[in-house]
């Protein structure tokens, strides 16, 4: 399994601008019982508008034949909401070829979606394979909940996963990002330090960190982390929780780690704000 995947690109298998009214997300809410290699079916997350609500649910796609019909299109459990108002576009868009990832296109969208869990799954099971070295067991569990950032995307000089899920909660722990502690390219969630989102460190965590024989960050590249944090902030609390999707926040934020200006902060503020709005409408 190729680990050296953009797995914040991956997750996105359907997208707003792709014309079909709805969001398809592989990845980025998987929960997994490790214990005895149990984990939760294959499924996706979909989420679209409907009367001018954002409302959001999950489908099975465990099944590795096409859905043929909406009857095929079945939600995880009774908690989900029902997909009788959506289940026919994701039947369409399932069998059709992926038109977001290179090298996908001898496969259709479902194939991709299950690849895409199967990569994942084993991603997670390689990461919590390794010893911790240093990292909790809660903060390891946490971060396979998080969306994984590379470089290109963000501007910064590292890998970063920001928190997409309000997985915050689940370890009882103040809204964070968390940031590789050195420049490979590869994702290495054993080697990685927490940042909150007022751009600090804690001591000790970066202490611990700096032990680690992988650590190789400078004073300055730190300080990038923590400006496009800051710069950040307020947009990263609201895809904490859930209020501002992840490529709604890619469409408005402050790029690399050069300290912003107040008017480029107040003006992401302002986009950020309308997205909240026109969802709570």
């Amino acid at each position: 399994m190729n680990t050296d995947m953009d797995f914040s690109e991956v997750a996105v298998h359907c997208s707003k601008k792709d014309g079909y009214g709805m969001e398809i997300v592989v990845g980025g809410y998987i929960r997994k019982e490790f214990s005895e290699n149990i984990h939760n079916p294959p499924y996706a997350h979909v989420r679209w508008e409907e009367s001018g609500k954002l409302v959001c649910s999950r489908f099975l796609i465990e099944n590795e034949k096409l859905p043929e019909t909406e009857s095929d299109i079945k939600t995880v459990d009774e908690t989900d909401v029902p997909l009788s108002s959506i289940a026919s576009k994701i039947v369409q868009w399932a069998k059709e070829k992926p038109k977001r990832f290179a090298g996908e296109n001898d496969r259709t969208n479902w194939e991709s979606m299950r690849n895409s869990w199967n990569d994942i799954v084993d991603y997670c099971r390689e990461c919590l394979g390794e010893e911790s070295d240093g990292m909790t067991g809660r903060n390891q569990n946490n971060i396979q909940d998080m969306a994984c950032c590379r470089p290109y995307k963000t501007g910064l000089p590292v890998n970063i996963w920001i928190d997409e899920a309000e997985s915050y909660k689940n370890v009882n722990s103040t809204k964070c990002i968390y940031f590789q502690i050195n420049k490979t390219q590869k994702f290495q969630t054993q080697n990685t330090c927490t940042m909150t989102l007022d751009g600090n460190i804690p001591e000790d965590d970066l202490t611990e960190a700096r032990k680690k024989e992988d650590f190789d960050l400078e004073q300055n590249e730190l300080e990038e982390v923590s400006n496009f944090v800051i710069n950040n902030s307020y947009a990263l609390e609201k895809v904490s929780d859930q209020l501002l999707w992840l490529d709604e926040f890619w469409n408005i934020f402050i790029k690399g780690g050069i300290k912003a200006a107040p008017e480029a902060m107040e003006l992401l503020k302002e986009k950020t704000d309308g997205f909240v709005l026109k969802h709570d409408v």
